[in-house]
């Protein structure tokens, strides 16, 4: 929320003291011949601007409907404008006085100036109008002509005095927002409903004098409670809808609709995916009570470190998205850090106790439209980075990246065509999506590889052929049916030998791709055999290039490493045990001392999946 500096606020200050000084002085020159009766007037308008002033009625989030304004122009079209002003003089200076007394200070337009404003418009209008086509007397003033030309005038009159108030209050920036203010929907409807039922009792009052405006007063009291009451019920079942009752944040409808009207104008934005760390032991210490208790902490914790335009919902059982629009992906990573240790440093409930049980969140971060033109693509960017620190540490965020998209980057360095790099996405996108294990398995060999390879010291290209022909070559499960490549049962002979296929129609895949020929040898021969006891053709290992005998060790290395659910993986050790046993059988055994020291340096690099995400 904008603050008022002190400068601004003094002259806020005075200019509507200059309001109020005006309105005493109209008040004192048509005071002088003022008629007994026409006091009572002026009571009576004072007495229902003070009633009315207790009912504003909300017409939206962010503005509200002042009855005042209906009552100034009724009386204003009928009585002589003496009586408005003084009855504005009495209402303005009182809230004024009133208001240097109160320690809550108004950042907006406060109810002196809504009092001074209406009464000034009001004035101005008549008079305005009555020069403009010399009106004589009340029933030339009530025609319909007339009376929307001091309706016109008054809202431009109204109109600039508000928006001279938001410059006051907020520099240059007001007159923006007083801009935006005056030209919504819901202003020009308040000002339209406020004008016409303006002139409904202007016309009560002429046939009926003040009996009508008390008859018209109990309607208006009527009406206005059982709007008040109508807007809040409809409020209330709006903000169920769109909120999450645990936490008080939005739910998962109403994250997705955003995004989903944000990705159709096509503007950018971050994705928080934030998943808590162990909630489960969480729940199992304290019980599923405590565990409410602390969603509902964290909704507020996300509240209070939230800036303006972030937008935060919980989309699952202990998964939130934060969104953070119209920023670089640096400064939401950034952000993320900021959310992961606000939660770091909070005390939770029953954490004093069992300080194991502390709970830290992790946060994957990933961009639109930088990661994928669809949401679904964006949302999965930010699971998979999630994932990548989900399964080897926590209470960290990591930045979606792909070793997919590294190869991407390196091609379009490189003198390569563009059709090349419209196949290689188009492969990874299919990939992705169909089988997410082999696209993480393909993930993994390429770091392996590369890492070797540079262990090795090999020179460039051979490099960059070992890293393309690492993400190709599985590419032939790509033929394979999703039931077969997702079976958790063992496979069928049938099944089996179709697997065993996948390096012949890997090969026949590659054969249409651009510029891939030196790849080749690696998707077709990377299950061929040191000893030449390997498929499909069984050659031996002398035969085959440096770059097959580096995919064949990586590759059989990840899948012991590697959770499947017939198999439970190995240990580093028990992994190096195996590569020791199959040194010059199935591997080059020149090669697994380098790669042995390869993954002591960088790690076993985790594949367990996480549970499944209820973003998408």
């Amino acid at each position: 929320m904008v603050q008022i500096n002190n400068y601004r606020h003094m002259l806020l200050r005075v200019y509507q003291f200059i309001f109020a000084f005006i309105l005493f002085a109209i008040s004192y020159f048509v005071s002088n011949n003022m008629k007994i009766p026409e006091y009572t007037i002026i009571y009576s308008l004072i007495g229902l601007l003070t009633l009315t002033k207790l009912l504003k009625v909300k017409m939206s989030d962010h503005l509200g409907f002042y009855w005042e304004m209906t009552f100034y122009i009724g009386f204003a079209l009928v009585y002589p404008i003496k009586t408005v002003a003084l009855a504005g003089s009495f209402m303005a200076t009182y809230l004024f006085f009133a208001n240097l007394f109160n320690k809550n200070k108004f950042l907006k337009i406060d109810e002196m100036f809504n009092q001074a404003a209406f009464a000034l418009s009001t004035i101005f209008s008549i008079i305005i109008t009555k020069d403009l086509y010399h009106i004589k007397n009340i029933s030339q003033l009530l025609s319909y002509k007339n009376s929307i030309t001091v309706l016109t005038i008054y809202l431009i009159i109204d109109f600039l005095l508000i928006l001279l108030c938001y410059i006051l209050v907020h520099g240059k920036e007001g007159f923006f927002l007083g801009i935006k203010l005056l030209f919504d929907l819901s202003t020009l409807g308040v000002m339209t409903v406020g004008g016409l039922t303006a002139y409904l009792l202007a016309l009560t009052i002429h046939a009926s004098g003040l009996r009508g405006v008390i008859i018209f007063t109990i309607l208006i009291l009527i009406v206005s409670r059982v709007y008040q009451e109508y807007f809040k019920l409809t409020n209330h079942f709006k903000r169920l809808s769109i909120t999450d009752e645990l936490t008080g944040l939005h739910n998962h409808r109403y994250i997705h609709n955003w995004l989903d009207k944000r990705v159709a104008d096509n503007l950018p934005f971050n994705v928080l995916l934030v998943d808590i760390d162990n909630f489960r032991r969480y729940n199992d210490a304290h019980g599923h009570l405590h565990g409410d208790l602390a969603l509902s902490h964290l909704g507020k914790l996300f509240h209070t470190t939230a800036r303006e335009g972030e937008l935060i919902a919980r989309v699952s059982g202990e998964e939130f998205l934060i969104i953070i629009p119209d920023v670089s992906v640096e400064e939401a990573t950034q952000r993320a850090q900021v959310y992961c240790d606000a939660v770091q440093h909070y005390n939770f409930p029953s954490t004093e106790q069992y300080p194991v049980t502390k709970l830290t969140v992790s946060i994957g971060v990933a961009r639109y439209p930088d990661t994928g033109e669809k949401k679904h693509e964006v949302l999965s960017a930010a699971d998979d980075a999630l994932y990548k620190i989900k399964v080897a540490t926590h209470n960290r965020v990591a930045v979606f990246s792909s070793i997919a998209e590294d190869i991407i980057r390196e091609l379009q360095g490189l003198d390569v065509s563009e059709k090349l790099i419209d196949e290689m996405q188009q492969l990874m996108q299919l990939m992705h999506s169909r089988d997410r294990y082999t696209y993480r398995h393909t993930e993994r060999n390429v770091k392996y590889a590369a890492a070797l390879a540079r262990k090795l010291n090999l020179d460039k290209d051979l490099q960059k052929t070992i890293r393309v022909g690492a993400f190709l070559h599985d590419i032939g499960k790509l033929k394979i049916p999703v039931e077969v490549i997702a079976k958790s049962d063992p496979l069928s002979k049938e099944e089996w030998d179709l697997m065993r296929d996948h390096p012949n129609l890997g090969y026949q895949l590659a054969l249409g791709l651009s510029e891939v020929a030196e790849c080749l040898p690696i998707i077709r021969y990377h299950h061929e055999r040191y000893d030449g006891t390997g498929y499909p053709e069984g050659k031996l290992g002398a035969e085959l290039p440096l770059s097959v005998r580096i995919m064949t060790l990586v590759d059989s290395f990840d899948a012991m490493t590697t959770s499947r659910p017939y198999r439970k993986k190995r240990t580093m050790e028990e992994a190096f045990d195996e590569l020791d046993a199959c040194r010059g059988t199935q591997f080059d055994p020149d090669l697994v001392e380098p790669f042995k020291e390869v993954v002591r340096e960088i790690g076993i690099l985790q594949s367990e999946e996480p549970k499944e995400s209820a973003i998408i």
